[in-house]
Order: structure tokens, then sequence, then C-alpha cells
């Protein structure tokens, strides 16, 4: 099974980062957000990878159905994270699906050109 450590790893740089700089957010905050961004991708991945459903429901979105999945898993971990105050939100549910969207894109052409420089061992895992 394929586990997309690098793509999730890379959309959670890219989410943190506008979070830091775009949503004038602490450092505590923005790795709360890379780190949301990056355990939806994995588990969004990993579920359209496991099942043979997820991915036929899905298929009216073509090639970007696990990317939009994730965005809104992430989004509405921000929601109901909001309401608690554990997590902070970069200016609404829209606003935060964006930008997890954004940055899943970024990772998913991102991730190829790396693949290629990781060993062996590791090409199972990216």
């Amino acid at each position: 099974m394929k586990v997309p450590l690098v793509k999730s790893a890379i959309a959670g740089l890219v989410s943190g980062s506008v979070s830091k700089f775009y949503g004038k957010k602490s450092n505590k905050s923005s790795v709360k957000s890379g780190l949301i961004t990056s355990v939806s991708v994995i588990v969004t991945d990993t579920l359209f990878n496991l099942s043979d459903m997820l991915p036929n429901f899905f298929q009216f979105l073509g090639s970007y159905a696990q990317d939009v999945v994730s965005s809104l898993l992430d989004a509405s971990v921000r929601m109901f994270g909001k309401k608690s105050e554990m997590i902070t939100s970069n200016g609404g549910f829209v606003m935060d699906f964006l930008i997890s969207l954004g940055a899943t894109v970024v990772s998913a052409y991102i991730e190829a050109p790396i693949q290629q420089y990781l060993p062996a061992g590791l090409q199972n895992y990216a």
C-alpha cells in the first residue's frame, strides 16, 4: 500500500506557511494548521487507495477528487475545532477549504519530481 508521505508533508508545509504569513497566526497554530492538512491528506489518500467505492462515488470531480475530499475534511475539522477554540481558522470554512485545496494541488505537482530523489526503501511511502 502506498502512503502519501511526501505529498502530505508538502501540503502541510504549504498550509502552515499560508497560515503563518497570510493569516498572521502564531507558530503553534501554524504548525497545527500544517498537521491538520497533512493528516487529512494521508487519511483521504489511504481511503481512496483501499476502497473501490470512493473513487467511483467521486468520479465526477475527475483527477482532483482526492484533493477536494481532503480539503473538505480539513475545513470541517477546522470548523469544528474552532468552536472549541483549540484550532484557529484562516477566515471561515470556504477560505480554509480553498487554502487546503491549493496546498494539496500544489503538493501533488511537486511530489513527482521529489520522488526520484528518495532512497529505494522510501519509494513505497512517497
